[in-house]
């Protein structure tokens, strides 16, 4: 097992995020939470004086939510490729968060399939090591403890996970690379 910071340059297929338009669709989401309440304290003040808490109270703990998403969205969306494959083996995110990627040979991994946690696509990569999290550190063992989702195969954890919504590379197109580079050596779905 190799550990990185970041997946090394030359891979033959890498997929990257967007992080622009994640980023962009995060502030739009902010944007319409932080108008809405402030459409609501202005036409609470239009009705004369409040019957109930003021909503002025309200605005550093909704700057406060605002502010950790913002840390959150950043922790979580590197400008770091998200996978990359070869004929050897892939490079894939130990963790969700930033900080470490994680090189699989093909014949370390038991199973690669797709899966939806929510509207977004997923890829779980199985490592047949199941104690490779204990030896990635504390956060990465601690997202082991996290069930898996259902899905074709259910498993205690799904193992590391790449995200393909607002990729630049299609989902199809990820799954195809992926088994043409393993050749039959692991089951991908």
């Amino acid at each position: 097992m190799r550990v990185a910071r970041r997946v090394p340059e030359g891979q033959p297929f890498v997929v990257r995020p967007r992080v622009r338009r994640r980023a962009a669709r995060v502030a739009l989401l902010i944007g319409a939470l932080l108008g809405g309440f402030f459409l609501v304290a202005g036409v609470s003040r239009l009705g004369g004086p409040p019957a109930g808490p003021r909503p002025d109270g309200l605005v550093i703990p909704l700057a406060a939510c605002c502010l950790l998403v913002a840390v959150l969205f950043w922790l979580a969306n590197p400008d770091d490729p998200v996978l990359a494959a070869g004929p050897d083996g892939l490079w894939i995110r130990a963790r969700v968060f930033r900080g470490q990627v994680v090189w699989l040979p093909w014949s370390e991994i038991a199973l690669v399939h797709r899966h939806r946690h929510g509207l977004e696509p997923v890829l779980c990569v199985q490592p047949r090591d199941r104690g490779l999290f204990r030896r990635l550190g504390l956060l990465a063992w601690l997202d082991t403890q996290v069930p898996g989702p259902p899905g074709p195969v259910r498993a205690a954890h799904p193992g590391f996970l790449a995200r393909l919504r607002l990729t630049d590379r299609a989902e199809q197109e990820v799954v195809a690379a992926l088994r043409r580079y393993a050749r039959g050596r692991c089951p991908i779905d």
